[in-house]
């Protein structure tokens, strides 16, 4: 007879640990834009902390139904978050922006079919309501 062996679980990425932004001496990071596209050396740090600010519920909130409807101060703050780390130019915040809504709807999707759609009833939903999702959400 076999003997049963443990399964390890399985790996799953973690979020950005996005160690360059205690790293940076000079500031800012130069970004190098290309037909409206990052390119160059730091534009994977760029989409890194894109990523995470688009999918932080603090910073863009989720209770929004589509991206043009959430409140330009809230994509400005997060605008400037990032001009804070990288040098670019003012042309290509919108491909920033473009980004940032990639990432915050991947999340508010992610959520949805974790928290939302299993459950059956608003009561069920609000008592398993996503441990990142601030309540006034």
């Amino acid at each position: 007879m076999a003997e049963e062996q443990e399964i390890a679980p399985k790996k799953v990425r973690g979020p950005a640990k996005l160690a360059f932004l205690g790293r940076t001496e000079s500031g800012k990071l130069p970004v190098t834009f290309l037909n409206g596209v990052a390119i160059g050396p730091n534009s994977t740090e760029l989409s890194a902390l894109v990523g995470r600010l688009g999918r932080d519920a603090n910073l863009l909130p989720f209770d929004s139904l589509k991206w043009p409807k959430v409140d330009v101060e809230y994509k400005d703050r997060v605008l400037l978050e990032i001009k804070q780390h990288f040098d670019f130019p003012d042309e290509c915040n919108k491909y920033v922006l473009k980004k940032l809504n990639a990432a915050w709807k991947d999340e508010k999707s992610d959520m949805k079919h974790e928290y939302f759609k299993p459950f059956a009833s608003m009561e069920e939903r609000l008592a398993n309501c996503p441990p990142k999702l601030p309540e006034d959400q």
